[in-house]
């Protein structure tokens, strides 16, 4: 696969980096409150699981299957 691309656009670095920021302004904007943080399947797991973790917050998570 890896021999597939042409370039790459973001690094591993900067995506862990733009997950990290999300999951603190996702935190303090919903601290005190009880959110439901809800992901779309089929590639979503992997960024969603990153994210998640990172919340410092009380939460609950679930995931949606949806077609088009």
């Amino acid at each position: 696969m890896e021999q597939n691309i042409s370039h790459i656009l973001l690094s591993e670095e900067q995506i862990q980096t733009r997950v990290k920021e999300l999951a603190t302004e996702l935190s303090r904007e919903y601290a005190g409150k009880d959110p439901v943080f809800v992901g779309v399947l089929k590639g979503v797991v992997m960024f969603f699981g990153d994210m998640v973790k990172r919340i410092n917050i009380p939460c609950q998570i679930d995931f949606m299957w949806i077609s088009s």
